[in-house]
């Protein structure tokens, strides 16, 4: 019997399977695929999220790293630069296989095309039924994604009111890009606005950039039709030839399961519903899933006492639940800008007031929270309140 099975090679299993292993136990970590594949991701990684590593990103993982936020929208663009670096870009399967790489460094077993196809436990054990056979461990962490079907039995079904598509393009680009992450600010008049956020975000990347869109909502069809301007309205501008590649589409939760735990088991990361409900960047949380389910599974193991993995849904509630609500409340302030306020009048508003320029540059790089930045654009714009409706 193994101690722990970590089902799922993403960044949250790949992560909490190295620090349980690092802390001695018997860690097995399944992936039903082999590494590299593919993964649909724009592939930003903000730097409050890389720090929660133990180790260092290598440089041949790291596309590009990124200083500068530009909002546009039409032919107008407002820049916030940040104090330094805020985010770095990568390619997510490089990413994936570099991290599962560092578990088994540290000790877990990795066992790659191996599918964990259902769970079934008692008091004192975990029985997975895998394509490989059958397995049996103390401890079973979930984190398979946001559609794991076995999330699905053992924690309860998202809210469907609750879930959003993300969809990515990847582009060519002549010429590199520069530093700046932007943000595209959709039409009045777009489906898109009905969404939550309304924007289109494009990362730079080697070679070309990520293209990403999350709405709730939304067809096919109309995400890459949005991805596609987007992506060339960016390439004119810097005077580069348009090259879209194939899209891809993945589905986002924007809130938690009704259960982040269920006996011996725990969901993790996107499993969870571990997203931001604003951007739908989804890493620094499942990082920090990581953390705290090593932290519950050692401390379980060391009492003797399974109970003691209900620390991990406390804490969870503590340390990453309220930072969703917090970040929930830009989505309307967002809304309400991208409707009401012109991209030219928030540029000058930033060269003019360097208490809101510090605070939404504090947003970028964690000096400041998502409370801060919404009450520093409420105050600054106040015609926005009517609107808002925020308790």
């Amino acid at each position: 019997m193994h101690e722990v099975i970590v089902s799922g090679s993403g960044p949250s299993g790949s992560f909490a399977a190295r620090l349980l292993a690092q802390r001695g136990l018997d860690v097995v970590l399944l992936e039903k695929e082999h590494h590299p594949r593919s993964k649909c991701c724009a592939g930003g990684l903000l730097l409050r999220a890389a720090r929660k590593l133990d180790f260092e990103l290598p440089e041949d993982i790291v596309e590009r790293r990124i200083s500068r936020l530009r909002l546009v929208s039409g032919g107008d663009a407002a820049e916030l630069r940040a104090t330094g670096q805020f985010a770095l870009t990568i390619r997510r399967e490089r990413l994936d296989e570099f991290m599962a790489q560092k578990a088994k460094e540290a000790g877990a077993e990795l066992l790659e095309g191996v599918k964990a196809l259902g769970v079934h436990q008692d008091a004192t054990s975990v029985g997975v039924t895998t394509t490989a056979g059958e397995m049996c461990c103390r401890y079973f962490l979930v984190a398979e994604g946001a559609t794991s079907q076995n999330a699905d039995r053992l924690f309860g079904r998202f809210d469907r009111k609750r879930v959003a598509v993300g969809g990515a393009m990847r582009m060519k680009l002549q010429e590199e890009p520069d530093d700046a992450m932007e943000v595209h600010l959709l039409p009045h008049r777009s489906r898109v606005h009905r969404t939550m956020p309304p924007t289109a975000a494009v990362f730079p990347h080697r070679g070309g950039a990520m293209v990403s869109l999350v709405g709730k909502g939304l067809d096919g069809e109309t995400i890459r039709a949005v991805l596609s301007e987007v992506g060339k309205e960016y390439s004119s501008r810097f005077g580069r030839a348009f090259d879209g590649a194939e899209s891809c589409f993945h589905r986002l939760p924007l809130w938690i399961r009704p259960k982040l735990r269920n006996g011996r088991c725990l969901a993790l990361g996107d499993s969870a519903g571990f997203v931001s409900p604003f951007s739908g960047e989804g890493l620094t949380h499942a990082l920090e899933s990581s953390r705290l389910a090593a932290l519950a599974v050692v401390n379980a193991r060391a009492e003797g006492n399974a109970k003691n993995l209900a620390l991990y849904e406390r804490t969870c509630w503590r340390e990453i639940v309220r930072r969703m609500r917090a970040t929930a409340i830009l989505g309307p302030v967002v809304r309400s800008v991208s409707r009401r306020i012109d991209v030219r009048e928030l540029a000058r508003a930033l060269d003019e007031d360097e208490l809101l320029r510090d605070k939404l540059s504090g947003l970028l790089d964690g000096r400041s929270g998502a409370l801060e930045a919404s009450a520093i654009m409420m105050a600054k714009f106040p015609r926005l309140m009517p609107r808002l409706n925020i308790r």
